[in-house]
């Protein structure tokens, strides 16, 4: 019988982890580490949500605040409706920005938080506008 905890044939979760696994716990692992990503964008009078796993589409669904076409929508409620509120108060909705959901915050798709990447820019785009508001405007010249 071939030994499963034989050092050499280590797999890509036993590396990260420094133990041995048997290989077929390995996929339990990688999805485990896998970056589940949301965004949002309006679809006429719906939104449409969409998930990403690593990057590529998992799922996408249309939804309201009182109903989804996912699998669960038929429930009083359903995961996308309870992200809903949170999503559209961050004001992700037809950005760039992804709700992670794991984390309860919005994130750009390396998951930087926008929350970490709003308090670099909010101090220039400040300064922009007060430097832009105290310089004298320049008279305009006739053709």
């Amino acid at each position: 019988m071939e030994n499963c905890y034989d050092q050499t044939k280590t797999q890509p979760a036993n590396a990260i982890f420094g133990v041995h696994v048997h290989p077929a716990n390995d996929r339990y692992i990688e999805r485990a580490l896998a970056m589940t990503l949301y965004n949002l964008h309006t679809d006429g009078d719906h939104y449409r949500i969409t998930k990403f796993v690593d990057g590529n589409v998992e799922s996408s669904y249309l939804l309201s605040h009182n109903e989804c076409e996912c699998p669960a929508g038929s429930r009083p409620t359903c995961r996308h409706r309870q992200m809903l509120p949170s999503m559209l108060s961050q004001g992700i909705a037809n950005t760039h920005w992804f709700w992670d959901r794991e984390l309860e915050s919005a994130v750009d798709i390396n998951g930087d938080a926008k929350a970490a990447v709003d308090a670099v820019i909010e101090p220039i785009i400040a300064e922009q506008t007060v430097t832009q508001d105290t310089q004298p405007a320049k008279p305009w010249r006739r053709l």
